[in-house]
């Protein structure tokens, strides 16, 4: 899969950043680097400073997908011939300019002859080529741009013609991160395991580890039979792990691929163990939407099968729904505005999800209904219908508790309305509710929070909303707080303000 996007790196980058590479084990288990190491002579970037050279805010390829790859293609089957024939300019600085320019005004393809030129300068004058690189970095340069889409390719054609050593330097040179990041990819679209194994004698543990990350993350779905044999040879299955959490547009096949794995005995069986109590499996499992229920199970089980708990049906239903609701059709703003009714939206999605409708048909309706209750909890109720008034009733103060950050009050109100205020055995729940959400309310509305539940009509509610929002402002505001507390005429809650 080639990045063609601001969008892919900046998801590939975050999720480095916040992960700290290949979390278990990258850097305890497996083979270290061999000794032949350099010291190391600088830090790596932030994720935000490599982003300005490697994503910089561009406006994306003018290619379809399509197009892109068949230039692509022809791109990285006529590059190793130019850099051997096209002639070195006198000026190749002048000439890599020029050709950064008509990348600019074109379709921000591949270029070879701008790769080429990129090549030349590197085995002629490293320091200066470095010197022009670094000059480029920022969002707005497109000398950096065009510069990141072809640094790997470089530093993979410049080490196989000439040897690693010769691109040491990128990795030195105040460019280590993205050297790294874009040397990762071109490795794992070419699958050359070879090469990658000479870089892993020459870099220092951190970078190796970096180069793993990246190199497992952006791995192309055809490739991946290196990345199996590439984790063997580390001896690490996480690697494994996190291609399959990457594989975004194939998560399924992915999902189906690992499951196949773990039962694959011509693997070593302590390395389908290790590859089975990786985390990122229940995660890659809840993302494969498309994969059979039972099969996504036994994923998230470590490969087991065997009858599944509906708890982990209804894990999976909750995340599909979800899934529908944010990648698919804005059923939300529909709903919002009348356009359709919940009814719907469920026929919609079961629809969409026969498989999970069918066996976790509740845990359906209720993920829908915790989504659309925010917008009008008295049209979303219709969701709950078939549910004892108990569960429904669970259903709707966990809604209301958890729920409704950020949103108008009356809309939370509207949906808490749905259990009967006067029911005991809710009592606590629908205080818990209010007490959790006057704080925000108060701090997020001020003033108008204050009023808005002082206009209440009188009742268990309104009582409840004095009493959350006594305990919000008795620091920052203790007159109000007072004030607040003699306006409750529920005794019990009196009871409670007397004696906290």
């Amino acid at each position: 899969m080639i990045l063609t996007g601001v969008t892919h790196c900046a998801a590939l980058l975050s999720g480095w950043a916040g992960w700290k590479l290949l979390d278990e084990g990258v850097h305890g288990s497996g083979t270290q680097a061999a000794e032949t190491q350099r010291p190391r002579t600088g830090e790596v970037r932030s994720s935000d400073e490599i982003l300005a050279i490697i994503a910089p805010e561009r406006p994306r390829p003018k290619l379809s997908p399509a197009e892109w790859r068949e230039k692509r293609a022809a791109y990285l089957n006529g590059l190793p011939e130019l850099v051997k024939t096209m002639p070195v300019p006198d000026d190749l600085e002048a000439a890599l300019e020029e050709e950064v320019k008509g990348w600019k005004e074109g379709d921000h393809g591949p270029s070879a002859r701008l790769a080429t030129l990129m090549y030349q300068w590197a085995a002629k004058d490293m320091p200066g080529l470095l010197k022009w690189l670094k000059e480029g970095v920022g969002p707005d340069n497109a000398r950096g741009a065009a510069a990141a889409s072809h640094l790997g390719d470089v530093v993979q054609q410049l080490a196989g013609d000439k040897g690693v050593d010769s691109v040491l330097p990128f990795f030195d040179g105040g460019l280590e991160s993205e050297t790294i990041f874009a040397t990762s990819r071109t490795l794992g679209e070419s699958g050359n395991l070879k090469l990658l194994a000479e870089f892993k004698g020459k870099l220092v543990p951190d970078q190796w580890n970096s180069m793993k990350f990246f190199l497992s993350s952006q791995c192309p779905w055809e490739r991946r039979s290196t990345i199996v044999e590439f984790a063997r040879s580390e001896n690490q299955p996480e690697i494994v792990a996190n291609f399959g959490r990457f594989q975004k547009e194939n998560s399924s096949e992915a999902a189906a691929w690992i499951l196949e794995m773990l039962g694959d005995e011509s693997l070593d069986a302590e390395f389908r163990e290790r590859l089975s109590d990786n985390n990122r499996l229940n995660e890659i499992a809840l993302s494969s939407a498309v994969l059979p229920m039972d099969q996504r199970i036994a994923l998230m089980r470590k490969g087991e099968a065997g009858p599944a708990d509906q708890n982990l049906y209804d894990e999976l239903a909750r995340t599909d729904v979800a899934k529908i609701l944010i990648h698919g059709r804005d059923w939300t703003y529909e709903f919002r505005h009348g356009n359709v009714e919940a009814g719907e939206v469920l026929a919609s999605i079961a629809k969409e999800l026969p498989e999970t409708n069918l066996k976790a048909a509740e845990a359906v309706r209720v993920a829908l209904f915790q989504n659309l209750a925010e917008e009008d909890g008295g049209r979303a109720i219709k969701l709950l219908e078939g549910l004892t008034p108990t569960r429904r009733a669970e259903v709707v103060l966990d809604t209301a508790r958890n729920g409704f950050h950020y949103v108008n009050p009356e809309a939370f109100l509207t949906a808490l309305r749905q259990v009967p205020e006067d029911d005991p055995q809710y009592r606590d729940a629908r205080l818990d509710a209010w007490v959790r959400h006057g704080p925000e309310n108060y701090e997020r509305l001020d003033e108008g929070y204050v009023k808005w539940v002082r206009n209440l009509p009188e009742g268990l509610d309104r009582d409840m909303a004095l009493y959350s929002l006594s305990l919000a402002s008795a620091k920052s505001n203790p007159s109000l707080a007072q004030s607040l507390r003699s306006e409750v005429r529920d005794e019990e809650l009196k009871r409670r303000m007397s004696n906290p």
